[in-house]
């Protein structure tokens, strides 16, 4: 095509062309990086507040779409830990104020347990029963709270799980015989 140089060098033209793509890759190479180490902290960080960890490092102070991005990151991380931690509060105020009427029923109960006949026994068994587990439940949740808060200090061990389902089963099946009234039982 270039008659041996006659007409066309394209010795030049190969010469400006690399210059060109090695000045190419040496302009964009830092921008590209910049943009890409922008996004692995942005997606690093939305990992560790979807695990929970709401203490987030992020690039915030880019002056573009990424460093927007960064800083509705962290502003979100922050909410969402003002929101959880709120939310493992309420659930150990309400565990905590639930102890004490609680703790009156099962007086009440034993109150009445001595003053009832034999037959009203049974029924105040059953009642004492269901109290007994409602506070259980409300300690299991105040346990349950105080250990989101503080998270290092659960500490984690085996369940029996055929003990337990044994004795849920045993339970369910004693509530409906224990629960039925005799005008309940009367057709």
């Amino acid at each position: 095509l270039s008659a041996g140089g006659l007409f066309f060098d394209t010795t030049p033209w190969l010469w400006a062309g690399g210059g060109v793509l090695l000045f190419s890759v040496l302009w964009w190479l830092p921008f590209v990086g910049s943009i890409t180490k922008s996004i692995r902290l942005v997606t690093t960080a939305t990992e560790q507040v979807a695990e929970g960890k709401f203490t987030v490092a992020v690039n915030d102070r880019r002056g573009d779409e990424l460093g927007r991005l960064g800083a509705a990151v962290k502003r979100m991380a922050g909410r969402l830990e003002g929101f959880v931690t709120g939310q493992k509060r309420f659930l150990g105020d309400i565990a905590h104020e639930l102890c004490t009427p609680l703790a009156r029923m099962e007086l009440a109960l034993g109150v009445l347990e001595q003053r009832a006949d034999a037959k009203q026994r049974e029924y105040v068994n059953d009642v004492r029963d269901e109290v007994r587990h409602m506070s259980g439940l409300v300690n299991e949740l105040l346990s349950f709270s105080k250990a989101r808060l503080h998270p290092h200090g659960a500490d984690l061990g085996p369940v029996n799980l055929g003990a337990l389902i044994r004795r849920v089963v045993a339970k369910e099946a004693a509530a409906p015989a224990a629960g039925a009234t005799p005008a309940a039982a009367a057709p």
